[in-house]
């Protein structure tokens, strides 16, 4: 399911970055917009075929997740200095769709952490170590992807490593 859902960012991504004007990149978002909300979505693009497939495998509705994912890269496009709604609708967005219905602390924090990790406003606040290793086993892709997003020197990569190992 990650790797769908990180690869439906990535489409979201170049459609942003290889935009030469921002309602060229709206119109591609606004179609990615009505093949996620779609009942009978085209066919012919691998990456919708693969979007279906975890619907009808997933326990959990994740298409507003996805629209939020959406809203946060239109955010970008529209207002490029405005981090806070890029971060909460592509991190989020991400986020909540891989962890699905269910609280998580930190869940918020962490998703931003990751969300502005490769741009030059990184967020300065990581989440909360304690947070993180409260979250079930299942999530620990997400809370690795957090931790990277914190960067952290030269252990950096140890710390990934551990964590990934033990949840700690």
């Amino acid at each position: 399911m990650l790797a769908v859902l990180l690869e439906f960012d990535r489409r979201l991504h170049r459609i942003v970055e290889g935009s030469s004007e921002p309602i060229l990149g709206q119109i591609s978002l606004a179609w990615w917009r009505d093949v996620i909300k779609a009942d009978a979505p085209p066919k012919g693009e691998p990456l919708i075929g693969r979007i279906q497939a975890l619907r009808e495998n997933t326990g959990w509705p994740f298409d507003a997740a996805m629209l939020a994912m959406i809203d946060g890269w239109e955010a970008r496009l529209s207002v490029p200095d405005d981090r806070n709604a890029f971060a909460d609708g592509r991190g989020a967005g991400l986020f909540r769709a891989f962890a699905g219905p269910g609280e998580w602390l930190g869940l918020e924090a962490a998703a931003r952490c990751w969300a502005l990790a490769g741009s030059e406003n990184r967020a300065n606040d990581g989440p909360d170590m304690r947070a993180l290793r409260n979250w079930p086993r299942r999530l620990r892709p997400l809370s690795l992807l957090a931790l990277a997003g914190r960067g952290g020197g030269p252990l950096a990569g140890f710390r990934l490593s551990w964590h990934g190992l033990t949840g700690r």
